[in-house]
């Protein structure tokens, strides 16, 4: 199966298109599979929707014509579709669309670089639409919370329906550069047409693209709250005002429930000096487990106020110590029994 753009302008270097759709049989169960071997080019305003279940990126460029505003190509993959084994040699340089509301990773890049992202959304209606472009934003203006954004890199943005978006960095990153060696210091950040504005976000404990653990090199960053895509036109990493001279306190790193008198309650330094404090914890999916204004130091990682303990893991925290809006120390919890 071939597919050519209406573009009749186009160059030939990207009519040379070789995309197969596999056929695979086992069990009397019919599976689909479909892949790019070769460049495919898709004009400003064309759209190319792919609805197999698994999509393999071979060798070749996928190259979906940026346009200006809203008028651009975008390769579009359905509510149950993923890919595979794009990389930085074979992706996507463009937008990618997905109807995929759960796993779906964007194999998406620039300047033979791959910089995939993911979401994750509750919302029916939720369709999101990424490109990656490995160059500065033309704007890097910023709030107060943030010290500046990467000047290497930004996700264009378009779509609908409230989602948890997860971005990656690797080696071209330069997050050491960024973040001055320090993955502490790393921040979401998203531009709302006059601003870039720090979003909340969480570094994650395994990368969403192949489970391995952050380091400088390579790991992945998440929101912590649903982001509505309508207010953002851009996405990138940032990183945070340097906290010299702020107010630092300690926080206990594990909770072992198991009433030895060791750890049995979640300690947080001089919280009780705090009475509007405000403080949440989340699981790995991102969803709030405990929540406490004015916290005394009892939560002893049960489930909101269910009295069973959560399951043993890790678990990503909050504080705003005058529940004005400001986080003032984010980190890591442990449960253990």
């Amino acid at each position: 199966m071939k597919f050519k753009s209406n573009d009749h302008t186009t160059p030939l270097s990207f009519r040379r298109v070789s995309v197969f759709i596999l056929f695979l049989f086992a069990s009397a169960v019919f599976a689909q599979q479909m892949a790019f071997s070769g460049d495919v080019y898709i004009s400003s305003k064309g759209q190319m929707h792919v609805a197999v279940p698994k999509t393999l990126f071979l060798s070749g460029e996928v190259l979906a014509d940026r346009g200006t505003g809203t008028d651009y190509g975008v390769l579009s993959f359905g509510a149950s579709s993923t890919t595979e084994r794009a990389d930085h040699n074979t992706h996507v340089n463009g937008f990618v669309r997905s109807h995929n509301r759960e796993n779906f990773v964007y194999p998406i890049g620039h300047d033979n670089i791959l910089q995939p992202v993911h979401f994750k959304s509750e919302a029916t209606d939720a369709v999101l639409d990424f490109a990656y472009s490995h160059v500065s934003h033309a704007q890097t203006r910023v709030e107060d919370d943030l010290e500046r954004i990467s000047d290497e890199f930004y996700w264009s943005l378009r779509g609908n329906g409230l989602s948890k978006i997860y971005l990656s960095w690797n080696t071209f990153s330069n997050l050491d550069k960024l973040t001055d060696n320090q993955l502490e210091n790393l921040a979401i950040a998203a531009y709302d047409g006059s601003v870039w504005k720090k979003i909340d976000a969480q570094v994650d404990e395994v990368h969403f693209l192949d489970g391995s653990n952050p380091t400088l090199l390579s790991g992945s960053i998440s929101s912590i709250n649903n982001i509505d895509p309508r207010l953002y036109s851009a996405i990138t990493l940032a990183r945070v005002k340097d906290r010299a001279g702020i107010y630092d306190f300690e926080v206990s790193e594990a909770i072992t429930p198991n009433g030895d008198g060791n750890n049995d309650t979640w300690f947080v330094e001089d919280i009780l000096d705090h009475p509007n404090s405000l403080i949440k914890v989340f699981n790995r999916l991102g969803q709030v487990v405990f929540q406490a204004k004015g916290y005394q130091n009892d939560w002893r990682g049960n489930y909101r106020d269910n009295a069973d303990t959560l399951p043993e893991s890790s678990y990503y925290f909050t504080i705003d110590l005058e529940g004005d809006g400001t986080v003032d120390k984010t980190g890591w919890i442990y449960i253990t029994k």
